[in-house]
């Protein structure tokens, strides 16, 4: 177990106002993690409602294993549960969270290495009760494996939660086919169950590394990027799905600044407003 280095703490600013006027007008810590086993706190994920929700789910090693911790926030920040929730439940250690917030619900996925014995980390998720105050307070049912993969043959890495109310999307790389895919899973009944992943790369299973996914969903549509080598350095690549994730259309690359594969491009992010998508790389 690591010394406490890095606790975890918060502070929210006022957009509106000026920047020494924040919100919060000190940081907060929020881990909570007793003083005589003080761990650091790492892999800081958050979401932000319309309500002023704002809920924060992280890694820490308190318990002798590295699990998911959350908190959360009803008051654009201002107090916060007085204990943190463990998320993850498995044997096994946790890493790299996401998470989503929609609905009075907080979805959180993350990489988990509880199953098979060669450590490699599987994808799972968990939802928050639908009490509406409740946000995050209580947890229900057990958290969901999303990929086939119950023997923990191949490695799965950085999940990334997206909503569009009833609707709940998981993006991340996935080595099943020897290099990196990008594989999503949906659900459409607020992730009380998944359907089977489905590849959103579209040239041939395990012909060439992609990776670092970023998804964002529409009441119509779900997107995603990530970077792609499948023309030797890395291009920035986006799919669309039409049909709530069932299927991605052919996937088209992003970045038209050189040719393709001639310079690598890297980490991508994105937003969607409206019909209009913005990619920066």
């Amino acid at each position: 177990m690591r010394n406490g280095l890095y606790p975890l703490f918060f502070i929210a600013i006022a957009c509106k106002g000026p920047v020494d006027d924040p919100v919060v007008p000190t940081d907060l810590r929020i881990d909570h993690a007793a003083a005589d086993n003080d761990p650091d706190s790492i892999y800081t994920e958050m979401c932000v409602n319309d309500d002023g929700g704002v809920f924060v789910a992280w890694v820490d090693d308190r318990d002798g294993k590295f699990d998911v911790w959350f908190n959360r926030s009803l008051d654009a920040g201002r107090t916060w549960m007085p204990s943190a929730v463990k998320v993850s439940h498995g044997p096994g250690n946790s890493y790299a969270p996401s998470v989503g917030c929609e609905n009075n619900v907080v979805y959180v996925a993350w990489e988990d290495d509880r199953d098979g014995e060669l450590e490699n980390r599987n994808i799972y998720f968990y939802r928050s009760s639908e009490d509406v105050g409740n946000l995050g307070e209580t947890w229900q049912g057990e958290d969901l494996l999303l990929e086939v993969d119950e023997d923990g043959l191949s490695m799965s890495r950085v999940p990334k939660v997206a909503t569009s109310g009833s609707y709940v999307h998981v993006a991340w790389m996935d080595n099943l086919n020897d290099a990196y895919d990008i594989f999503v899973a949906s659900s459409d009944n607020m992730g009380e169950s998944f359907s089977e992943p489905v590849r959103a790369d579209g040239d041939q299973p395990g012909a060439s590394w992609s990776g670092y996914p970023k998804i964002e969903a529409t009441p119509d549509d779900v997107f995603v990027v990530w970077e792609d080598n499948r023309d030797g350095a890395s291009d920035i690549y986006m799919a669309v799905s039409r049909n709530h994730g069932k299927d991605f259309r052919s996937d088209r690359r992003i970045d038209r600044g050189d040719s393709r594969g001639q310079y690598n491009s890297y980490a991508p992010s994105f937003d969607v407003d409206g019909d209009t998508v913005y990619v920066v790389w």
